[in-house]
């Protein structure tokens, strides 16, 4: 059931079905290019080398020290501006993620920010990783083995470990659930994993309930005009 709903996968992910839209997005600026020629303007290195410098605490120790607050907010930036590219060319982003050597960097910065958010509460810092890791692994079968190697607890691992709530609370199922879907559509691997962690049908309950509100949507649009109306 969960792998059932390909096009609801887009749709319940950042609700924006226009970034698998696969029509060239103009770019009369040349910005997806410098992006993609400057890999991504440096913000992976820079992270990495900001939040991983040598020196850093492996996550064999107790708990990470607490950055300061300048440090979270550039990275806050940064993990922001890579979800935000993601919405102007999708694959540009996964290709440059996913080639090797940035690969690896993404992977220990969303790491080390899981861990670090679990002891330090930064709500803003984790929910923008999941997104990010959402955006790399949708529909990309070679970043999706990305989040499931290295030191466990893997990437997978860490969002199947977060507290209760992110499982049971609407506002934060609606953060994670679309990345776990993402990470395991069509990659039976990473769902035998998530298996050994949860019960899929929490997923399965989620697809079908976002499936009914597209339904629901299409047959009331002018409630949800008022809605968004509203705000």
């Amino acid at each position: 059931m969960i792998y059932v709903y390909l096009s609801l996968v887009s749709f319940c992910l950042y609700r924006n079905n226009s970034i698998f839209d696969q029509k060239k997005v103009e770019d009369p600026t040349q910005l997806i290019n410098t992006y993609e020629m400057t890999e991504l303007v440096g913000i992976v290195s820079l992270l990495y080398g900001m939040l991983l410098h040598s020196g850093a605490p492996s996550r064999s120790d107790s708990s990470p020290p607490e950055f300061p607050q300048h440090t979270m907010a550039v990275a806050l930036t940064g993990l922001r501006m890579l979800n935000n590219m993601a919405t102007l060319d999708l694959r540009m982003l996964q290709k440059t993620l996913g080639d090797e050597g940035m690969s690896l960097e993404f992977r220990h910065i969303a790491s080390y920010l899981m861990w670090y958010c679990s002891h330090h509460t930064s709500e803003d810092i984790l929910h923008e990783v999941i997104q990010c890791v959402g955006y790399f692994t949708v529909l990309c079968p070679d970043n999706q083995v990305v989040i499931q190697s290295g030191q466990p607890p893997t990437i997978l691992q860490q969002m199947c470990s977060l507290p209760f709530q992110y499982f049971s609370d609407p506002r934060l199922t609606n953060v994670l659930f679309p990345t776990l879907i993402s990470s395991c559509y069509n990659n039976q691997s990473n769902r035998q994993i998530l298996e050994q962690e949860l019960s899929c049908m929490l997923l399965s309950n989620f697809i079908e309930e976002k499936q009914l509100e597209v339904q629901q949507a299409k047959l009331h649009p002018s409630k949800k005009g008022k809605i968004v109306k509203r705000h």
